[in-house]
């Protein structure tokens, strides 16, 4: 007997769903082009999602970033990644901003 698949509740979304979530939460490509950015990742670069979703990741974080060797290691490896306490040198925000990093690949939606 097989389970049927869950349905998303009405008038909820995958947008919905990501802008609810207290993280912040960056979809990037290779490249590093960012594709989705959710509300705490708005708040926290101090940038509209439509800027991030123009953006590439290296122009947000300092040059030299562990976020981005963190990202690096992930496509290389296809493996995902939890760090802690990392700083991302935010070079528009002159501060001390740590963070936690969890990194993974997405995988294609089936149709």
């Amino acid at each position: 007997m097989t389970t049927p698949a869950p349905h998303m509740p009405s008038g909820l979304d995958e947008s919905s769903i990501l802008n609810a979530m207290p993280q912040i939460v960056l979809i990037v490509d290779r490249e590093g082009a960012i594709h989705e950015a959710n509300a705490a990742a708005e708040v926290f670069f101090g940038v509209s999602r439509s800027h991030l979703k123009r953006t590439l990741l290296h122009d947000l974080v300092a040059f030299g970033s562990p976020l981005l060797a963190l990202c690096d290691q992930v496509f290389r490896t296809e493996k995902s990644i939890n760090e802690y306490n990392i700083d991302l040198g935010l070079p528009r925000v002159h501060a001390d901003r740590p963070i936690d990093v969890y990194g993974a690949l997405l995988t294609e939606k089936p149709e």
